[in-house]
């Protein structure tokens, strides 16, 4: 070849957005437009958690979702259609023995809960059913001491922890 001649080099493949957003972008916008009466949000080192209450979420001792909550599971489906990420949906009950006769005790209940919200967030269309997860943790992992019905409400939710890949 001359030694004049110009060198190709081919441009790189685009890299989509969502892949380079730093999950402190991610957690703001997540936390921007999903803080209300359903979730709140919060993120550890490497993870956003979405919080999901019982009390307010599901009729006591129920899996079943309220509309107002299968709505807004809805909203946040469509939010994580874009993201790729590796979703852990884990269910928390009190220590308080199951009163209704459907569960044997908080694991079921739990993993139930867990599994209908898994069940909500499948159906969006975009997101990668692939990445989720149902998990119970049944009354293991207590957010605070159940000393009261106020504590004992905090411990009762499903947590969707979101690690962006």
């Amino acid at each position: 070849t001359p030694a004049h001649e110009p060198i190709i080099i081919e441009a790189p493949a685009v890299v989509q957005v969502a892949q380079i957003v730093p999950i402190q972008n991610l957690y703001q916008s997540f936390h921007d437009k999903l803080t209300s009466r359903h979730f709140t949000v919060t993120r550890s080192s490497d993870d956003i958690v979405i919080s999901l209450g019982a009390v307010k979420n599901f009729a006591a001792g129920s899996a079943e979702l309220d509309e107002d909550a299968q709505k807004a599971i809805q909203s946040l489906g469509l939010l994580l259609a874009g993201v790729q990420s590796d979703i852990s949906i884990e269910g928390h009950a009190d220590a308080a023995p199951v009163s209704s006769g459907r569960y044997k005790d908080n694991w079921e209940l739990a993993a139930a809960r867990a599994a209908s919200v898994l069940r909500e967030l499948s159906r969006t269309p975009g997101l990668a059913t692939s990445s989720l997860r149902a998990v119970s943790y049944g009354d293991h992992r207590p957010l605070v001491a159940p000393h009261d019905a106020k504590s004992r409400e905090l411990n009762r939710r499903v947590e969707i922890r979101i690690r962006p890949l």
